[in-house]
């Protein structure tokens, strides 16, 4: 059942602070929102048995809503490879999906309520025109002084020994910042966006927020994870290479052709697409697996990025759970071979990630799966937030250019940060 509502689309959704466990998303086609969550679990497939219903064709909408973190699918690394890594803790080590009846569609400066009943549009309908129209206030401001330039590329450089030694051919580092926050997710991300419009909150084709009560999320994602169809044709489309945005037309134009032609780019991405081919071969029909997008520029409101897109049939009986547990971590917030990657990675990070480079997304009514990335991604517990940004090392990556791209990358969650507290 659909219904239109008569609240201006971005009022809607920030109506939903005020109630328990809202989500606001963008899957990178049309943006969803809800909250009044009916259950939660914790295991990779929310609902192994759910199939979809409904005809081909018609509105899907998340059934379920969550979060599948890097730490939840470490299992490549080894049994006592993880048992030797004394890091402490963070929050979100486990998956965790919210079920939903009922959710807020946005569409060309509208929204409606979809849901699975008449019971279910009006329960949403009823809480959102009770709630408050202004959530409270969003804030960030810095727990502690950035972590210096000097150290982050001191890890780079120490990946680049390991690199030429033959360890590996590219691993993924970041490196974390540390800040305090208020507010709730949706109203974060619409203070990150552009001020009207939320069908745009945060201004990233993937943009996420939830409320999960002790665990607070909220990501600028530019990047598909996964994308399932119903009839089981699995894609993802990884990025690498970036370079900022230019406020004169000619110099950001100019910026988008060196990405596009820079060599060390373009190998880094190679290696990346061959990555995701080989995972998607092991769960794939035989011949299935290709490049269906090849690289490209794909330019976002503050970086140019590279992208493609490989896609693959999934083999009769393969479960949504076998191939997230192939497909997580990707490839591309890891390295290669996946293994050495992550084994860097746990040596070289000081802390453990978190949800940071697993996906968040959801299961919809349909069936199909659709998860982002988890990067660009602001994780919270009570006040204090912590968001790692991190690139692709290679064999001739630069440890002071490596290290001004995490800045690149940051720019929309630093603006705003001195932008209010400066």
């Amino acid at each position: 059942m659909m219904k239109w509502l008569s609240l201006p689309p971005r009022r809607a959704a920030l109506a939903l602070c005020a109630l328990p466990g809202a989500y606001w998303l963008r899957d990178g086609r049309r943006a969803f929102a809800s909250a009044l969550p009916r259950v939660e679990v914790r295991w990779v497939d929310p609902e192994p048995s759910w199939v979809g219903e409904g005809q081909p064709g018609a509105l899907s909408f998340p059934r379920w809503v969550g979060v599948l973190p890097y730490e939840a699918f470490r299992g490549i690394e080894g049994r006592a490879e993880l048992e030797r890594d004394r890091r402490p803790a963070v929050i979100g080590r486990e998956c965790r999906w919210l079920r939903y009846g009922a959710a807020l569609v946005f569409e060309e400066g509208r929204v409606a309520v979809v849901g699975e009943t008449e019971a279910d549009v009006l329960e949403l309908e009823r809480a959102i025109a009770s709630a408050p129209s202004e959530p409270e206030e969003a804030l960030l401001s810095w727990l502690e002084p950035p972590e210096p330039d000097e150290v982050h590329a001191a890890r780079i450089v120490r990946a680049l020994s390991a690199i030429e030694r033959g360890d590996l051919y590219q691993v993924n580092l970041a490196r974390r910042l540390r800040l305090r926050a208020g507010g709730h997710p949706i109203a974060l991300l619409a203070r990150l966006g552009p001020p009207e419009g939320a069908e745009d909150l945060g201004g990233a084709r993937f943009g996420f927020a939830l409320d999960l009560g002790d665990f607070k999320c909220v990501s600028l994602s530019p990047e598909l994870c996964l994308d399932v169809t119903p009839l089981g044709l699995v894609s993802t489309s990884p990025i690498k290479g970036t370079r900022p945005r230019a406020s004169d037309p000619d110099e950001d134009r100019a910026l988008a052709r060196e990405l596009d032609d820079n060599e060390k780019e373009r190998a880094e991405l190679t290696m990346v697409i061959d990555l995701e081919r080989n995972d998607l071969a092991r769960v794939a029909r035989v011949g299935s697996v290709r490049v269906t997008e090849p690289p490209r520029v794909i330019t976002h409101p503050t970086v140019h990025h590279r992208e493609a897109t490989v896609s693959a049939q999934l083999r009769p009986g393969v479960t949504r759970k076998e191939l997230l547990e192939v497909m997580l971590p990707s490839g591309s917030v890891t390295g290669a071979p996946k293994r050495a990657a992550m084994a860097m990675i746990r040596e070289l990070e000081g802390q453990r990630r978190g949800l940071y480079t697993g996906a968040v997304g959801y299961l919809g009514q349909d069936g199909g799966l659709r998860l982002s990335m988890a990067i660009r991604m602001l994780a919270i517990q009570q006040d204090i937030a912590e968001y790692l940004v991190g690139g692709g090392i290679v064999a001739d990556s630069d440890p002071v250019r490596e290290t001004e791209e995490t800045r690149w990358k940051a720019e929309q969650l630093r603006r705003l940060v001195q932008g209010r507290f400066a």
